[in-house]
């Protein structure tokens, strides 16, 4: 992929070591920017290793500090900081076009050693690489020694200086989704790094110098300062990895792609396709976290992908109005496994009770059936048919006003069995809900969730459907746990591809080592589903943004170098 070369400059103070971090796992914390979600203005400040969250006990020393917002022209705003657990949190005004975040502190003075030292921390976020050089800084950060930061054809180029010299043989450790890698830069101060995943990364920067000087009475005789950076960066293909076509999305109608809207906005649904059809059931239509009997749907919707009109319709309606519930297709049958239900009305304090119910709607007939309750009931948990097996995995079992139970098993019927019953997989080792299930080359894949602890993960869980032996797998691309959290997942023209809760568009490399991430949503979303659509093409619909509420509109997704050389039937269940 060719990129225009753009540069930026990251003030420090007087610099001997440089470092470039993605997710640092050194032992050392500073402060650090964490960028907004596409489509938000809200970002972060933590105190941590890397780009995540960390230490809170700290965060109260970076509070009263301002952040920079940094536009074009040397035009700047200043934001206050809210606590927020974890994190700091600010919001980009609206009206302000924005390039980078900067916030400057001074912790303190640091006895080590018998030495006493001023330490000092510069953490900068930029938002926009392709505007980076129009920023302008205050005139002692223009003075300071500096990185430099350029893209060129497939590679990322660091440049470190000091003033207008540059460093030679500076050290610059690279740590990533693949192996870590060392980078020494050459007599102009230049080091290339041939980055294969977009992502956000973080760089570091350690400068001192010998001054002395006294802070809140107490003397020094050096000031240390550590500057951070964060950057997003797209996409780099390495001549030596697999080449994958990067995604392009389509919101709008276009020659034949008809995207009707929803009814109405649901998330934690379920969703399957069956010949030329499209299926939604159940789901939440309310507000986020607030749950009552009404505000879950009991209506199957259908997409008749050959109607002229192209609408959803409501083509029955179910015993139960359910969410977190999970549905496949199976022949001319959609299967609806689990899901909860509240009792409580609007405004009463939640009564959620997860349903052992599994639901059989005939879509010849229009009648209804059951199939074999599961063990306990079970919901925020997902399933999938491969073969002629129903597959269910993660997922909890509230129960009201008693203790909730989270799952720790998964399971598996035989739906062409003549009494079809449900028996235990294998322990999978772990309890995570809110997770998305696929079937891809004879194994099941678990990708994200929330954990039994409460924070979401990026984590994949593998069965293999020969050996009946769990293995871990890959993370997601991302430098927040978040974005395993309601995702999407499913098989195209032989890749499996993942959709998260931060937009992106992540594919399986072919050894299944690595997610890659390959393209962006033009709208990110959670607890949504995903399905395959025309021949190379995928459909997202429903699900929400933390800031945009619930989405009605359906997304395409497909391959932006390729129409499908796919022949296959697609797929007919969904996940979640």
């Amino acid at each position: 992929m060719g990129f225009a070369k753009n540069k930026f400059l990251i003030a420090a103070c007087l610099t001997l070591m440089v470092a470039l971090v993605f997710v640092s796992n050194a032992g050392a914390h500073f402060t650090w920017v964490l960028l907004p979600e596409p489509g938000s203005r809200q970002f972060a400040v933590v105190f941590s290793e890397g780009l995540h969250p960390d230490n809170p006990d700290y965060l109260s020393r970076l509070a009263d500090s301002p952040v920079i917002v940094h536009g074009p022209d040397g035009k700047s705003t200043v934001v206050a900081l809210q606590l927020a657990e974890d994190k700091l949190v600010g919001e980009i005004p609206k009206d302000f076009d924005a390039i980078a975040l900067e916030i400057p502190v001074t912790w303190g003075v640091i006895e080590r050693g018998g030495e006493r030292f001023l330490l000092k921390y510069r953490a900068l976020g930029l938002l926009d690489l392709d505007r980076a050089s129009s920023l302008k800084f205050t005139a002692a950060s223009a003075a300071a020694p500096a990185l430099e930061l350029s893209r060129s054809e497939n590679k990322l180029v660091v440049k470190a200086s000091v003033g207008q010299a540059p460093m030679g043989e500076a050290q610059i450790k690279v740590i990533g989704a693949s192996e870590p890698q060392e980078l020494t830069t050459d007599s102009q101060g230049l080091a290339t790094w041939n980055h294969a995943e977009a992502n956000v990364y973080g760089l570091f920067v350690k400068a001192s110098h010998q001054e002395e000087g006294q802070h809140n009475g107490q003397p020094y005789a050096e000031v240390r300062t550590y500057a951070t950076l964060s950057v997003r960066l797209a996409v780099s293909t390495d001549a030596t990895d697999e080449p994958v076509a990067p995604f392009q999305s389509v919101v709008e109608n276009e020659p034949g792609i008809d995207l009707p809207e929803l009814p109405f906005g649901i998330t934690s649904f379920g969703a399957a396709r069956i010949g030329d059809a499209i299926y939604a059931y159940g789901g939440h239509t309310g507000s986020a976290h607030s749950y009552w009997n009404t505000s879950q749907s009991n209506q199957l919707l259908r997409w008749d992908l050959n109607s002229a009109n192209g609408s959803w319709e409501a083509i029955a309606e179910g015993s139960h109005r359910l969410q977190g519930l999970a549905m496949v297709g199976y022949g001319d049958r959609l299967i609806l496994v689990g899901g909860f239900f509240a009792k409580n009305a609007e405004g009463e304090p939640h009564q959620l009770h997860s349903q052992d119910q599994v639901s059989v709607f005939d879509t010849v007939t229009k009648q209804w059936s059951d199939l074999p309750a599961l063990p306990s009931g079970r919901s925020s948990h997902d399933a999938i048919v491969h073969g002629d097996k129903l597959y269910v995995v993660g997922g909890w079992n509230m129960k009201g006003s008693e203790a909730t139970i989270w799952h720790d098993t998964a399971l598996v019927m035989d739906l062409k069995a003549a009494n079809p019953t449900w028996v235990e997989l294998p322990s999978p080792g772990f309890e995570r809900r809110a997770l998305a299930l696929a079937a891809f080359e004879d194994k099941i894949f678990a990708v994200g969730g929330m954990e039994r602890q409460g924070t979401p993960t990026r984590r994949t869980s593998i069965f293999d459907t020969t050996t009946q032996r769990w293995s871990h797998g890959p993370e997601l691309v991302g430098t927040q746990d978040m974005v395993g959290f309601g995702a999407a997942c499913w098989e195209l023209d032989g890749k499996l591809v993942a959709t998260t809760y931060d937009g992106s568009v992540q594919v399986l490399s072919e050894d299944q080592k690595q997610w890659r991430n390959v393209g962006q949503t033009s709208n990110a979303r959670f607890f949504h589903r995903m399905l395959p659509l025309r021949p190379g093409q995928l459909v997202l619909f429903g699900g929400a943004n933390m800031e945009s509420g619930k989405f009605t509109r359906p997304e395409v997704i497909r391959w932006v170098t390729t129409e499908s050389t796919s022949g296959r039937t697609p797929g007919s269940n969904a996940n979640r």
